[in-house]
């Protein structure tokens, strides 16, 4: 596939602890659907324009926070299957359009020996298969020092990927192709042996669980 993405922001330091900015995009994505034999060399093909306006608030030197909020709009073009038969499956070529809410939330804080860090972000990005996919994202990081040398680090993700729904010259219709929810836990401990020299170790758990069509299927 070829992507492309244009990007154009402002920030302005609106008082001495506040700062506004806002972020435009334009991207173009294109998949070669060279894999099926009915398209021949033809694309399909996905421009979206989107932007997201917030602000950076530092309340105090231990406390952070970032706000932000968007839209994106997107024309889609791709090729639908339809089988007519037994044997015969007709390629059709198709558009579309869909649209949704972007958002960004972070939240900083610091203490004497713990940094803690909450994220969430809602993206759309194109996709291959005729549709918009939709990812929220939680993350939460909390670092803790013991004594000079050791520290512990505990990370937890969850993300949550589905179909947007588009709109197409028949209607609105839900792409459920994929949907995908993902859980991560991950914990470390290090050592500073030296200034130079760092030993850790990392435990890692995580969990998926995929709906495919009707089908769904889960891993650890």
């Amino acid at each position: 596939y070829d992507y492309k993405q244009g990007t154009a922001g402002i920030n302005h330091r609106w008082r001495d602890n506040a700062t506004v900015f806002a972020n435009f995009y334009v991207s173009e994505f294109q998949a070669a659907d060279d894999g099926n034999p009915l398209n021949g060399d033809q694309t399909s093909e996905t421009r979206s324009y989107s932007g997201m306006a917030g602000v950076t608030w530092q309340w105090d030197p231990a406390l952070e926070t970032t706000g932000a909020v968007g839209w994106i709009s997107s024309n889609l073009g791709f090729f639908n299957l339809t089988r007519v038969s037994q044997f015969v499956v007709v390629s059709t070529p198709e558009e579309a359009s869909a649209s949704g809410p972007l958002a960004q939330v972070n939240i900083r804080k610091t203490f004497d020996t713990l940094v803690a860090r909450f994220d969430y972000s809602r993206q759309v990005s194109p996709s291959g298969r005729g549709a918009q996919s939709r990812a929220d994202r939680l993350v939460l990081n909390v670092e803790k020092r013991l004594g000079s040398q050791f520290s512990l680090t505990f990370n937890g993700r969850y993300d949550m990927q589905s179909a947007e729904s588009e709109n197409s010259g028949a209607g609105t219709r839900s792409v459920a192709f994929l949907n995908r929810d993902y859980a991560e836990l991950q914990g470390s401990i290090r050592y500073r042996v030296t200034p130079e020299w760092v030993v850790s170790a990392t435990y890692r758990h995580g969990y998926r669980e995929s709906t495919i069509l009707d089908s769904t299927d889960s891993a650890h």
